[in-house]
């Protein structure tokens, strides 16, 4: 047993086999200690992605802020999950076996981990650690499910706000939304994808969306396209609601005909509204 957690916290970031297993090991009051000492979380500067002799990717500790559960372990240069090591639930992922390595896959990586159930059951262990009652511990677990939910539903609903602001953008200045040619090797993806990939230069969140979503990136035509219908839904039943408030209305309509003979009609749409008290404005719509 050990005799100073401290110690073995330090000795923890080798994650060599005894360390992994020595947690289950240890007395109630070391466990505690450990697990109030936190998950390592050291630089990783030999952790990197070469191609050939040249580098082209290297580990950010910024990393360790977008996940909870991610640690570091400086003598295999690998990064684990913390709570699936400190109780071995999912002892035969790569997360708790040999370590995770590979840069180019890491944002999918990391999502895929925390879809196991395995893992789910390693982050209820280690909120609950410490509880006796059997109740407790199954509103824990619920609660627990439930905020992972609801944070989840939040970081989903910020990134639908910002396509819905790029929608926004791109119809209020009357821009086309497609390009020529949307692959990712493309120079100019169009308006809609190029303005996301503008944004995300300045929004961590909406960037490591657009790099690791594999379900629902928010890029795709369907998606243009539905957006693009949703925002046309709202900005009529705003009309609508404001005409039947109108005192006075007024429809405006004119034909031209165009180059090819055919007739072309144009319908405008006034509406006097109340503004600031008795104030009176007129609202035209084309």
């Amino acid at each position: 047993t050990l005799e100073n957690p401290a110690s073995f916290l330090a000795g923890f970031s080798k994650m060599d086999s005894d360390y992994l297993k020595s947690f289950s090991k240890q007395t109630y009051e070391e466990k505690t200690k450990i697990i109030k000492n936190g998950r390592p979380t050291p630089e990783l500067k030999e952790l990197q992605q070469r191609k050939g002799t040249r580098i082209i990717r290297t580990f950010k500790t910024a990393w360790y802020n977008r996940k909870e559960w991610l640690c570091g372990c400086i003598s295999t240069n690998r990064l684990f999950c913390f709570p699936c090591l400190l109780f071995l639930i999912s002892s035969g992922t790569v997360w708790v076996a040999g370590g995770y390595s590979d840069l180019n896959n890491l944002p999918n990586a990391l999502n895929k981990h925390e879809r196991y159930a395995v893992h789910y059951e390693s982050q209820i262990a280690l909120k609950t650690f410490g509880s006796t009652r059997i109740d407790l511990l199954i509103d824990k677990q619920k609660q627990l499910s439930i905020d992972i939910h609801n944070e989840k539903v939040k970081e989903n609903r910020e990134i639908q706000k910002k396509l819905i602001w790029a929608t926004c953008f791109l119809i209020r200045q009357e821009l086309a939304f497609r390009g020529d040619n949307e692959n990712k090797e493309s120079l100019n993806r169009g308006n809609y994808i190029e303005l996301l990939k503008y944004t995300a230069k300045f929004d961590e969140k909406l960037a490591h969306h657009l790099q690791s979503s594999s379900v629902f990136s928010g890029i795709s035509n369907k998606i243009q396209n539905d957006l693009i219908e949703a925002v046309g839904t709202v900005v009529v039943n705003n009309i609508k609601e404001e005409i039947a408030k109108a005192a006075f209305i007024a429809i405006e309509v004119d034909e031209s005909t165009d180059i090819s003979n055919t007739a072309q009609c144009s319908t405008v749409l006034e509406h006097v509204y109340m503004y600031m008290y008795w104030t009176l404005k007129l609202k035209k719509y084309l």
